[in-house]
C-alpha cells in the first residue's frame, strides 16, 4: 500500500473511531439513566427530555 492510499482513507478512520467512541458512551451513560433520575428522584418527563438529548 502506498503513503498515498493511506492518506485517501485517514479522514474516514477518523470517522469511525470517533463514532465508536461516541456510541461506547451512549452505551455507558443511557443503561444508567433510570438509576440516577431515581437517586434525584425526577419526574419521567425529565428523564424523556434528558435521554432525548
Amino acid at each position: 500500500m502506498t503513503s498515498d492510499g493511506w492518506r485517501r482513507r485517514s479522514p474516514l478512520v477518523f470517522l469511525f473511531v470517533t463514532v465508536f467512541v461516541d456510541m461506547i458512551g451512549y452505551g455507558i451513560v443511557v443503561p444508567l439513566l433510570p438509576f440516577y433520575a431515581g437517586l434525584y428522584a425526577s419526574g419521567a418527563v425529565l428523564v424523556g427530555l434528558l435521554g432525548s438529548l
